[in-house]
C-alpha cells in the first residue's frame, strides 16, 4: 500500500462513523498487538487540547519524546500523527494503515463492526508511538505517559500510584490562579505567574492564557514526580506551542483568522477574543456549519459583532447548506449571503475587505484544511501578479 492508496482507505472509514462500538479502539489495538498495554500508560483526562498542547512542548523541550496525535479535519491525516514537531513519514503511515486495513477487515469478518476514521487514526497513533519508542503521547485531550521503557525520571518506576494522582488531579482539581501584567497580542502574549516572569505564547485568543496557566501547573505537578523540566524547557515549550484553527491567523492585512467555534463555549471564546482585538473593527464572518453543531448559541453569541455575514457549505456528509445556515442567521443579523463555495466566499471577504478590516472564518474544523489551501494559491498568485 502506498501513500495515496493508504489516504484513501482512510477517507473509506468515515462512512462508517454512526457503527462504531463502544470497545471499538480496543478491539482494533488488539488486532495490531496491543500497543498501549506494553507498557505502563498514565491518563490525564480533562484537560483542553491547547493546555494538553503546552505540556506536550514543553516536554519536548525537555528532550522527553514526545508524541502527539491532533484529530483536524480538513488536514491530511498523515499530518495528524507527529513525534516531536515531525509528522509520521509516509512510509510508516503507509505501513501502519495496511496493518489497521488488515485489522479491520478481521474485525467484520468476526461480526463486528468497523472502526470509524478517528478510532482507526487513534490506533494508527498508538502503533507509531510504540514503534518511535514514543515516552509521552498527547492524544486529543490526554497525555498518556510510559512508564515502564525510556528512563523519564527517576521516581516513576517506584510511584506509579502517586505519579497517577498527581497527574489526574492537576488538571481538574488545581484552581491556577491570576496571571498578572498581561500583555495581549494577536502574534505574541507575555504574563507572569507565580514566580515566572515574562512567560510568552503565541497563540492568541484570551483563553490561551488561562490554558497555560493550567499547562503551567501540569508541569509542575510532572516534576513533582521527578521528571526533569527545566524552566528554559517550560518557557520555551510554552512559546513554540502551536494549536491549529484556534483563533489562528492565516493571512495580514486584511487580517484573516480561522476558528473552530462550533459550539456554545467555543463560540463564547472567539466573542470575547473579539471583543478583546477588534474592538470598533469592520468584520466579516464566513461560516459553515455542521448539523451536530451547537449552530443556535455560535449564532447568537457571534452575529453581532459582524458588518456582513457569508455561509458556505462545508465539505462534509453532515453540513448544514449555506442556503439554509443563511436562513437561520437572518432571524440574527440583516446583512447575511449564502454563496456556492468557500473559495467564493474568500475572493468575496477580500474584495469587501480594506486592509484594517477583519475576516473571521468559523464554524467547522472541516474547513480548515480546504482555507489554507485556498489562501496558499491566493498569496502565490498575489507574488507573480
Amino acid at each position: 500500500m502506498n501513500y495515496s492508496e493508504a489516504q484513501i482507505y482512510m477517507e473509506s472509514l468515515e462512512r462508517w462513523g454512526s457503527m462504531v462500538q463502544p470497545d471499538g479502539i480496543g478491539k482494533l489495538c488488539r488486532r495490531l498487538g496491543s500497543p498501549m498495554e506494553k507498557a505502563t500508560y498514565i491518563h490525564a483526562a480533562g484537560v483542553k487540547g491547547a493546555a494538553a498542547a503546552f505540556v506536550a512542548s514543553a516536554l519536548r523541550c525537555a528532550g522527553i519524546k514526545t508524541g502527539r496525535f491532533l484529530p483536524v479535519e480538513g488536514a491530511e491525516y498523515g499530518e495528524q500523527i507527529l513525534m516531536g514537531r515531525r509528522r509520521i513519514t509516509k512510509a510508516a503511515f503507509s505501513e501502519g494503515v495496511e496493518l489497521i486495513k488488515a485489522a479491520c477487515d478481521e474485525m467484520i469478518s468476526d461480526g463486528y463492526a468497523c472502526p470509524d476514521v478517528r478510532t482507526a487514526m487513534k490506533a494508527l497513533a498508538f502503533w507509531y508511538f510504540d514503534r518511535e519508542d514514543c515516552q509521552v503521547a498527547v492524544l486529543e485531550e490526554q497525555i498518556i505517559v510510559r512508564s515502564e521503557r525510556g528512563g523519564l525520571a527517576d521516581k516513576v518506576d517506584s510511584q506509579v500510584s502517586e505519579y497517577t494522582e498527581c497527574v489526574k488531579k492537576t488538571p481538574e482539581m488545581t484552581d491556577p490562579g491570576v496571571a498578572s501584567h498581561i500583555r495581549y497580542g494577536l502574534e505574541r502574549q507575555t504574563f507572569d505567574y507565580k514566580d515566572y516572569k515574562k512567560l510568552e505564547i503565541t497563540l492568541a485568543g484570551k483563553g490561551q492564557i488561562d490554558n497555560a496557566l493550567l499547562a503551567v501547573e501540569m508541569i509542575e505537578g510532572f516534576r513533582a514526580v521527578g521528571f526533569k523540566i527545566s524552566d528554559k524547557a517550560l518557557y520555551q515549550g510554552l512559546k513554540e506551542t502551536t494549536w491549529p484553527g484556534s483563533f489562528e491567523i492565516l493571512h495580514k492585512k486584511p487580517i484573516f483568522v480561522l476558528d473552530g467555534a462550533d459550539s456554545g463555549e467555543t463560540a463564547r471564546e472567539l466573542a470575547r477574543s473579539i471583543e478583546l482585538y477588534f474592538e470598533k473593527k469592520r468584520i466579516i464572518y464566513i461560516v459553515g456549519m455542521l448539523k451536530n453543531s451547537e449552530t443556535d448559541k455560535v449564532i447568537s453569541r457571534t452575529a453581532k459583532y459582524a458588518d456582513m455575514i457569508l455561509t458556505v457549505t462545508p465539505q462534509h456528509s453532515q453540513a448544514i447548506h449555506a442556503f439554509e445556515l443563511a436562513r437561520e442567521i437572518a432571524e440574527h443579523h440583516p446583512n447575511v449571503t449564502a454563496v456556492d463555495s468557500l473559495e467564493e466566499a474568500v475572493e468575496i471577504s477580500f474584495l469587501l475587505a480594506g486592509k484594517e478590516d477583519i475576516i473571521i472564518a468559523f464554524g467547522s474544523p472541516a474547513l480548515q484544511g480546504q482555507l489554507n489551501d485556498i489562501l496558499t494559491q491566493k498569496t502565490k498568485k498575489s507574488k507573480k501578479k
